[in-house]
């Protein structure tokens, strides 16, 4: 018998609406998230796509993929 790792590891499967269409994703919440309100993010076609991880169902933001690795970056070069 296999056991699977947590989900925070990994991320949660889960879909990604765009129009018509529904993608399945692997959404990501930072490691440092001590609580459940945090913000997930996934990646599709050089778009990430952010979301508030307590309301799964909610509102999905776009971002252009290198402006979220800007924000990335400016947060763990301030640490």
């Amino acid at each position: 018998m296999t056991t699977q790792p947590p989900a925070r590891a990994f991320g949660r499967i889960g879909f990604l609406r765009l129009g018509e269409r529904t993608q399945v994703v692997r959404w990501l919440k930072s490691s440092a998230s001590v609580d459940s309100e945090c913000v997930e993010v996934t990646a599709f076609d050089a778009t990430c796509f952010v979301r508030d991880s307590t309301d799964v169902e909610g509102p999905v933001v776009p971002v252009p993929a290198a402006s979220w690795a800007a924000l990335r970056n400016a947060i763990r070069e301030r640490g």
